[in-house]
This record gives C-alpha cells, structure tokens and sequence, in this order.
C-alpha cells in the first residue's frame, strides 16, 4: 500500500482517508476480495462520509467469487466504480456534497478479506476495457469480435475469440406428431407444431498474458465467471449498442491447451454452452438521467404485456436480475432501476403468441432483435 492515502482494514471493512493526496483531486484506490461463496448472495456496500463525519453517499454492489474493485475520481469531481474493468457505476460528488476529504469506506458481508490494496494520485484510464455502455463515444469496436459474459468483457481477461459455431444456425424443430395408416400412402404429419429446441454454442479462445502466474489466476477467473447455479448473460457485440445477447449454462469441463515460454504464454480452450430458452426478444433499456437530484434509483414500469395463451415468459436483465414465469395475461413489468445506466433485456417463452409493448416513461426503450 503506497503512503498516498491511509487506510485501515478490519475483518470485511477497509476504510481510506486522505494522507499526503488531497481527495478533492483526482485518485484512484484498487483491492482484490477473492475466495468468495457466491450461493451466499455476497455484496459490497461502499459509504462516504464528509469530513465532519455525516453520511453523504451509500450503495450495495453484488459482487462474484473473486473481484478486483477500482474506484477512481476524476479532475470532474466524477467516481467511477470498475469490477474487473466493468463499470458498475458513477456518480457526481457534487450532487451528494462530498467536499474535500471524505471518509470511504468499503464493507463486504460475511467479513470476506480484502486484499493488494493500492492507492495513488491519479485516474486510472481503462482504455478499451471499461464497458460503459452510456458512452458509446469513449469506446469503438475493433476488428476482433468481442464478446462478454454478466458483462464482464472477454478481452478484459487477455481473451480473444478464434471460432464459434452455433450462435447463428437455426434451430432443430422438436419432434412432430405423425401418424402412419395402411389404407394412405406415406404418412400424416401435424405441421402446425413448430417449436424449437435448445440452441448449443461452441466457442473456440484464446488467453495470452505475460506471466505464468497471471495466466493461472486469470484463467482461473475467466473460466469461473461461467460457474453458479443461474443462467449467464452472453452478449456478441455487433456494436456497443446492438449485442446479441444469449441466456446460458455451461455444459462441460474446460480443457486447456498451454504454450508457454520465457516471454509469452498462451492457453487455447473451447466452451460448449447451451441456450435452454434460444426463442427471444432483446430489449435496450436507456434510462434518461435524473435531473437536479441525488436519487440514483426509482421503480420504473417498462413493458405491458398481452398474451393470446394465457402463457407466461422469462426475463434476464443485464446487471443480473432474473424473473421467471412471468404472467403475459396482461400484465406490467417494472424494476428498480439506477439512473445514468444502459440495460439490455431478453424476453423468452412463447414471444410469438405474446403483445410486448415497452412503456417509455423516464427511459427509451428500444427493441433490438427478435429470434424466432
């Protein structure tokens, strides 16, 4: 820990306050929480107090089985909280009254440890890696695909994508009611039944690092983002504005292939996944910025819905959120939603026999691709 800012650390709290930096400039604080149960439900919550000790900011922040935080402010006054080089969110201190030299302080629930905790006087620049998908200007798509999984980005890891196959194909009918007579030549086929089966996607990639141990613990990282008892939120970027996105489970083991040498070390490994629901409609959800107030969240109510079965759907937000057998007889879905963030929404089940209307109130809501 560099002398810049002082901190001290309890079990599950680490608190920064300002030493030889003033914290009215910009600065960036980065730790690692690792070995962390995610069936727990684990999560972060980050408070700031002004310097008279008054509570001006608090926030809760799910967080995965091993996390590398960065809280950066720029010359702007603006924080900027990165997991893994995703953001996962902003705020202007001017709107919460932080003034110069605040107290922040990070808990974790179930007092899990941080660790390589580090300071300094400057904003840390992601570069191509933060995903701020507000700002499409910050980032553009360069030739390789790029890919991310919960949003965290694939090249975020030193991941790069050689192949794929299936995230395109069509699907394979399910099989159809027959009936064979021996009075009638060939046989009687219930075509009006069309559904389809699952989708399976191979990816074949890449990781490269510079050192052995970094391709250990990133691999290790990398390949444990696609674990957990849910569903993972796959998104191919045709632009930062337009993924295709895909809800999927991990279907077997990972096995990779090592090269390594003094001054480069690269694995190759392929993952087979499976989209269980492949039938959906992909939502963007930009919310419109809160004006002239703190508030960072609100109940939002986004789409109605209208069914000609009496069906009921699943929806998968971006940032993790999951609702399962949700009623199409007319019916409204809202969310607590933050505001100054983009959100993307895949809508399965029988969509073709389903009237979704998005309700534009404060967000525009736009309908990106619909598979059928």
């Amino acid at each position: 820990m560099d002398s810049l800012i002082t901190y001290t650390s309890t079990a599950g709290k680490a608190t920064f306050v300002k030493n030889t930096v003033d914290l009215s400039n910009p600065f960036t604080i980065d730790f690692v929480i690792k070995d962390v149960d995610i069936d727990n439900n684990p999560s972060i919550t980050l408070t700031i107090k002004n310097s008279a000790g008054v509570q001006v900011f608090s926030q809760l922040y799910n967080i995965s089985s091993y996390n590398h935080f960065y809280l950066t402010k720029s010359s702007s006054n603006v924080f900027k909280i990165y997991n893994y080089g995703t953001l996962i969110d902003e705020f202007d201190a001017t709107e919460y009254q932080i003034g110069s030299n605040p107290y922040i302080v990070f808990e974790s629930s179930n007092d899990y440890t941080f660790s390589n905790i580090n300071s300094n006087d400057t904003e840390f620049n992601f570069e191509h890696i933060s995903s701020d998908w507000e700002n499409e200007n910050e980032r553009t798509l360069n030739n390789d695909l790029e890919m991310s999984i919960d949003e965290h980005l694939f090249s975020s890891y030193g991941v790069t994508i050689s192949e794929t196959s299936g995230l395109f194909d069509g699907l394979k009918l399910k099989e159809r009611v027959t009936g064979s007579f021996d009075e009638y030549h060939g046989e009687i086929v219930d075509v009006s039944y069309s559904k389809k089966e699952k989708r399976e996607i191979s990816l074949g990639l890449i990781m490269k690092t510079d050192t052995k141990i970094n391709f250990i613990n990133r691999m290790n990282e990398f390949v444990n983002l696609f674990q957990g008892n849910k569903y993972h939120f796959l998104s191919l970027f045709v632009d930062y504005q337009t993924p295709i996105c895909y809800m999927v489970y991990n279907k077997d083991k990972t096995s990779v292939k090592n090269y390594w040498d003094k001054n480069e070390n690269i694995g190759t490994f392929t993952l087979k996944l499976i989209e269980p629901e492949p039938i959906k409609a992909i939502y963007r959800i930009e919310w419109i910025t809160l004006q002239n107030s703190p508030i960072q969240t609100q109940t939002q109510d986004l789409f109605s819905f209208n069914s000609l079965d009496d069906g009921f759907i699943n929806i998968y937000f971006s940032d993790g959120e999951q609702i399962k057998n949700f009623s199409t007889n007319g019916t409204i879905l809202n969310k607590v939603i933050k505001s100054k963030k983009t959100y993307f929404v895949v809508i399965t089940g029988n969509i073709e026999q389903t009237f979704i209307s998005p309700i534009n109130g404060n967000s525009t809501i736009t309908k990106l691709w619909e598979i059928l």
